[in-house]
């Protein structure tokens, strides 16, 4: 997927040294928003009962099933006994 945007991120990123402060507001506005659509996306996608997977704080990669959704946040209990809250779009379906 990132290198659908190779080409441009190079000139995006020469853009972004030369803006003004007001014009990197906009653009992190921007990026926040699209960050949160994607979130949002992701959760709807899952349901409760999916197994999944994400990387743990420590760097570890966890593994568990989706018990509770919420807009942006899903609530995941672990094979290893735990629970986590966990933003929708750091989680991978597994198969």
């Amino acid at each position: 997927m990132i290198q659908k945007y190779n080409f441009k991120r190079g000139e995006l990123i020469e853009a972004i040294h030369s803006m003004s402060k007001d014009d990197l507001d906009l653009v992190i506005e921007a990026v926040k928003q699209r960050r949160t659509y994607l979130h949002k996306q992701n959760a709807r996608e899952m349901q409760i009962g999916d197994y999944v997977e994400f990387d743990g704080k420590n760097g570890r990669s966890l593994k568990g099933n989706v018990v509770k959704k919420a807009i942006k946040y899903i609530i995941i209990d672990c094979d290893n006994g735990q629970s986590w809250r966990v933003p929708a779009g750091a989680l991978r379906k597994v198969a």
